[in-house]
């Protein structure tokens, strides 16, 4: 809140100094936008209460920021940030994969354990389908259609195992990004 109340007041003098003061009884925040929005200019030929268009009081806004001291510090501030994180990121070292699989592994894990039911769940529909493809199948014989039977069980049950395995792919995309 002390942060806050500190840069409406240093964005207040700012603005107060380059011709744009807050008027009385309005918040701060929506002069300051109302001041830099082109969105909602009225008429641009009357431009603000100071005789200024929209376009101007940007112009003069940024001219004065640019030469200010304030953005001389931020300026030094961003390239020290820079610096610091581009030292740090040229130290980092990426994991191996067979590390990345082993990590991904036991995050897989956690999960399972903490969604108890819903893994419950997936076995019990696998079951059932293994069950039922089972019955289905059984005593089909030897003969040519019995051979095309198989061939059409196996396409099935290669097609479901792919579509199940895609269907866990996003959220092992998402655990990769988090290192």
């Amino acid at each position: 809140v002390v942060l806050l109340a500190a840069t409406i007041h240093l964005l207040d003098s700012f603005f107060s100094s380059n011709n744009s003061p807050c008027p009385s009884l309005q918040s701060p925040s929506d002069h300051f936008v109302n001041t830099i929005n082109k969105d909602f200019e009225q008429d641009p030929e009357k431009g603000l209460g100071g005789g200024l268009s929209t376009e101007e009081a940007i112009h003069i806004l940024v001219k004065s920021y640019d030469s200010s001291e304030i953005s001389h510090q931020v300026q030094k501030e961003l390239s020290e940030i820079k610096k610091r994180v581009s030292h740090t990121m040229e130290k980092k070292r990426h994991a191996d994969f067979l590390t990345q699989c082993l990590i991904l592994t036991r995050r897989s894990f956690v999960n399972m354990h903490r969604e108890a039911g819903y893994y419950w769940l997936r076995l019990l529909i696998y079951g059932v389908l293994a069950l039922s493809l089972g019955t289905m199948f059984f005593h089909i014989g030897s003969s040519n259609e019995s051979i095309q039977a198989r061939a059409s069980l196996l396409v099935f049950v290669v097609t479901f195992v792919t579509f199940i395995t895609v269907g866990g792919f996003p959220s092992f995309v998402e655990d990769m990004k988090v290192k």
